[in-house]
């Protein structure tokens, strides 16, 4: 994979959230949904090695990557799903609703030590967006 900018990994962030979202509302329903969840959580996780690896980015935004992902639940979560090695198993699993037609797709995972979890998928991309936006904005990147 070519090395990018810290800037095209956020737009790529943004172009997998709008397609999580119209999966969400129904506008997209056929078998690459659940693909397009797994990318926009490994494109959501990359942006910190673009962040720490862009010389563009100053070195104290770079050292503050780290801390700000331990303390962001979703973002931590997308690179459990796109590397599902470090938790355990990351399943996502499809739910149809039928009124609205649309698809709701819930992530679970077992980790090593027993313990289970569930999260909505949207909700999860939802806040790995926001808790990024929260970085970028107060390090005056966007």
């Amino acid at each position: 994979m070519a090395e990018q900018g810290w800037q095209e990994q956020w737009r790529a962030i943004m172009r997998g959230f709008m397609a999580v979202g119209r999966v969400n509302s129904g506008q997209h329903l056929d078998h690459s949904s659940e693909q397009l969840f797994y990318d926009f959580c490994r494109d959501c996780y990359q942006l910190r090695h673009c962040l720490e690896t862009d010389p563009a980015v100053a070195a104290a935004v770079q050292r503050d990557v780290q801390v700000h992902i331990a303390n962001s639940p979703c973002i931590t979560l997308a690179g459990a799903v796109a590397h599902p090695q470090y938790v355990g198993q990351t399943v996502i699993r499809p739910v149809s609703e039928q009124n609205p037609p649309r698809m709701v797709m819930r992530i679970e995972w077992d980790k090593p030590d027993g313990t289970t979890g569930s999260e909505d998928a949207f909700g999860l991309a939802a806040g790995a967006v926001g808790e990024w936006r929260t970085f970028l904005t107060r390090h005056s990147l966007i």
